[in-house]
Order: structure tokens, then C-alpha cells, then sequence
């Protein structure tokens, strides 16, 4: 029942989850404390892309706290999530999570709808590589600033739950993952500013997609684009029919990288709504079919 802790090391330190199922570190309504400092949580998964999808090996799981920083933390090989955050206990929780380092972990950071949901994260400064996902977040009131998500299954997905969306990405770069973007069941909207998202490392726009499902008032501006854009009206958590939630987006002042193999303007189907476009730039040919 303690409040005002803070576990920091002098120097680099491990903390070794050779079988367990459970979490490294646990706080559970603490308020006003600290963790980090060269700190490795460490676990026994295998190497990306082949972690058990339903493993439970968690490192930090921070439920219903307040007032917290984790800083200069390392996540690697758990099979589970990196860094759980959940039941955020009010409006304005403070909650700061920077220089974090994700690598071969199921979920890197994961903020799940639990009762409130993990809001209100202030993320920066992270980066995540060789995870199914190195950033999920079921829930809104999120900040994302100044990360590097490199060569992941997903790179980042915002699922519809509690308060679908409402967050704002910033100077991200998701580049060379399977699914750059994934976005479902969003009726809050998301901004996007400054958000870099390229294909493969072959410069083929195939590989490293955004994919806006069943959402609206996702707005993106600035940035560069070398993936595919499909906007589809299905709501994958009912069957894939068509859902209720979807309207416009809009996409502006974002440079689409028509130099990569396969690269086309932003695609609806299935009942999604055509997106918004405007002020948008290519790397070469006609920049018509990017606008409207």
C-alpha cells in the first residue's frame, strides 16, 4: 500500500522471466512513482514473427495508477505485452512513458479497454521492432510523439472500445512493417501529424499498409505515404458486414511516394466513404488522382 516509490538503477539490469506466466513488474493503484533506468525486462520468447500470439509472459502491468513515469525501460522476447496499461482512475490521469525500447514481444506497449482503459498515456521517444504489435491501444486520450516502429507484424493499431480513438500520433515513423496502420471501429476520430509510413525495404508499397476499417474524422496531415490506403466499411468484430461508424477522413499535405512499386491513391470498398484529399504531393507523375 505504498505510494511514492521509484525503482531506478545505477547502470544496466535485467529482470529474467525464464518460464513464468505472469508479469515481471506489477503496480496496482499505486500513485507517484517511478521506473526505469537501464532496466531489461526479459523473456523467452521466440524471434518475430513467430511468438505465441496467446502467451501471457508480461513485463510492467501498470493497472488503475496515477502519476507515473517509466522511463529508459527495455522490453524483449516476452510473449505477452511488453508494457500493460489499464483502468486509468480519472479524467487527467498523468501517465509518461518515454525512451522505452520494445524488440520481439507480442504486444510492445498495450493499452487494453479493461474498465476505463489505459488513457490518457503520454508516449515518446519509443521504439518498437520485431513485434506482432508494437503498439496497441483498445481505448482514447492518447499521445504518441517522436517513435521509430520498424519491421513489426502491425506497427500500430487503434481498436474501437472504450472511447474509440479520440488521440493524437505525432513525427512517427512506421516504416518496412506488415501493416503500417490499423484502424477499426473508430467513431472519435484520430489525427495524424507528421506520420511517415513506407513499404518494404525493396520499395514496394505492397508491404506496409494502412487500413482504416469502419471509422471517421481520421484526419492526416503531413508526412509521407509508401503503402497502400484502403478505407473499408466492414466492421471486422461483426463478421466483416458493413458498420455503422463510417464517414469521411481526411488525407492533406502528405507525399505520396509514387516512385514505389505498387503505389496507388487511397482505395474505399465495401461501403467505406471515399476520403478527403487535398493539398497532397507525389514523387513523380500526376498528382490528379491524389486529390479531389
Amino acid at each position: 500500500g505504498v505510494n511514492n516509490i521509484e525503482l531506478v538503477t545505477e547502470g544496466s539490469a535485467a529482470i529474467f522471466q525464464n518460464n513464468g506466466s505472469g508479469p515481471s513488474l506489477t503496480f496496482t493503484s499505486k500513485s507517484r512513482f517511478s521506473v526505469g533506468g537501464g532496466i531489461t525486462l526479459k523473456g523467452t520468447a521466440a524471434t518475430w514473427p513467430n511468438q505465441n500470439i496467446n502467451g501471457t509472459q508480461n513485463g510492467l502491468v501498470l493497472d488503475g495508477c496515477n502519476e507515473f513515469n517509466v522511463d529508459d525501460l527495455k522490453l524483449d522476447h516476452l510473449d505477452g505485452n511488453g508494457i500493460q496499461w489499464q483502468n486509468a482512475p480519472i479524467w487527467g490521469t498523468v501517465a509518461y512513458f518515454t525512451r522505452i525500447v520494445a524488440d520481439n514481444c507480442v504486444k510492445g506497449i498495450y493499452a487494453p479497454v479493461a474498465t476505463s482503459g489505459g488513457e490518457y498515456m503520454n508516449l515518446s521517444h519509443y521504439t518498437g521492432t520485431h513485434c506482432l504489435w508494437a503498439l496497441r491501444s483498445d481505448t482514447g486520450n492518447q499521445i504518441i510523439d517522436k517513435c521509430w516502429l520498424i519491421a513489426n507484424s502491425t506497427a500500430i493499431q487503434f481498436k474501437g472500445g472504450t472511447n474509440n480513438g479520440h488521440s493524437v500520433i505525432s513525427n512517427v515513423i512506421a516504416d518496412h512493417n506488415g501493416t503500417a496502420l490499423s484502424l477499426y471501429n473508430l467513431d472519435a476520430g484520430l489525427e495524424l501529424n507528421n506520420f511517415q509510413a513506407l513499404g518494404d525495404t525493396s520499395g514496394s508499397a505492397v508491404a506496409g499498409g494502412i487500413w482504416i476499417w469502419n471509422s471517421k474524422l481520421v484526419n492526416w496531415n503531413g508526412g509521407q505515404c509508401g503503402c497502400t490506403v484502403t478505407i473499408d466499411g466492414r466492421d471486422p468484430d461483426n463478421g466483416f458486414a458493413v458498420g455503422s461508424r463510417n464517414g469521411v477522413n481526411l488525407m492533406q499535405g502528405v507525399g505520396f511516394r509514387t516512385d514505389y512499386s505498387g503505389m496507388s491513391a487511397p482505395v474505399a470498398q465495401n461501403g467505406g466513404s471515399t476520403p478527403s484529399l487535398k493539398n497532397n504531393i507525389v514523387a513523380s507523375g500526376s498528382a490528379a488522382s491524389y486529390n479531389n
